[in-house]
Formats: structure tokens, sequence, C-alpha cells
């Protein structure tokens, strides 16, 4: 079982449906029992709550690392 925590930085692999074609990586914001909240600066974030969205985006998600030391990953992404 993956445990989120704020300030995380995580892989996103691209799913079927996606219309993005590579990989890109989001921060995790906020965590509650229910749901967390991923962003992208400059672009989106993202609520992925359990029983609605969570099993399409959570399977995709690959930790990398805490935002000290892997921050740099989230910044400038170019999301084609």
């Amino acid at each position: 079982m993956i445990v989120f925590k704020p300030g995380q930085i995580y892989k996103m692999n691209v799913a079927a449906r996606s219309h993005v074609k590579n990989p890109y990586f989001v921060e995790i914001l906020k965590v509650k029992e229910n749901f967390i909240i991923t962003n992208i600066p400059g672009h989106h974030s993202l609520k992925i709550e359990k029983g609605c969205n969570w099993d399409y985006h959570i399977p995709r998600m690959q930790y990398v690392g805490e935002k000290e030391t892997h921050g740099h990953l989230i910044l400038n992404q170019k999301l084609e």
C-alpha cells in the first residue's frame, strides 16, 4: 500500500486513454483519508479520490523522492 505524504514527487506514467504522450512528474500537496491532491506548477492540480478516479491514477504513479531533492522535476514540464 502506498503511503502518500505532502512534498513527495511521483512520476506519472502515461495511461492508454491520456492525451499526454510522455510521463510527467507531480507533487503531492494534500493528503486526506479519502483523497490526495497532486500539483504540477503552472499547469494544474488534480484531486484523486477513492471510489472515483483512484483506480485509474494510482497504479500509474511511481515514487521518485522528496521535494527537497527531486522538486526540480516538477518545474518547467512540457505536457504534450
